[in-house]
């Protein structure tokens, strides 16, 4: 009897899918950013995209330092919860393992090393840093605002 692929949407690989995504165009922003910075004025590029986006998250930025400031306060509850409540113990017990269970490295999170020597990460992320401030100069005017300011001129002159 033939096996048949179950159609099932699994969550984990939705996730996955999402984040790749946001991780491309979050690339792309950037690389719009660095070779032509004043397109973040320019309507329709990925980096006014992604503007409009922090902008619209910027309100939820509270809530997490909230979370954040508080998350040592909820784990204190939890772990005196567990004491005293062996339902919650259980509830806890569970959603740890199916949790530590998605977290399982594939071969490809294994085999990269740079992710183990963090200063070999820092390294190569202020080579970087250094290189695209050798490249780019921020005081560089927009072609756009060289053409306006040459019509401009060329108004002036009788």
């Amino acid at each position: 009897m033939r096996k048949v692929p179950s159609l099932r949407l699994n969550i984990r690989f939705v996730l996955d899918d999402a984040l790749a995504l946001l991780a491309i165009f979050e690339t792309i922003a950037l690389g719009q950013l660095v070779l032509h910075p004043f397109s973040l004025y320019t309507g329709g590029s990925f980096a006014s995209y992604q503007a409009q986006m922090f902008r619209g998250l910027a309100p939820l930025s509270p809530i997490l330092l909230a979370l954040l400031l508080y998350a040592w306060l909820a784990r204190l509850i939890l772990k005196i919860g567990r004491k005293h409540s062996t339902g919650l113990d259980r509830f806890s017990r569970t959603l740890s393992e199916k949790v530590r269970g998605l977290d399982k490295p594939n071969s490809s999170q294994v085999k990269f090393i740079l992710l183990h020597h963090h200063g070999l990460l820092l390294i190569v992320a202020m080579t970087v840093a250094v290189l695209l401030g050798l490249f780019r100069d921020p005081f560089r005017k927009p072609s756009h605002t060289r053409l306006v300011e040459q019509i401009v001129a060329s108004d002036q002159s009788p």
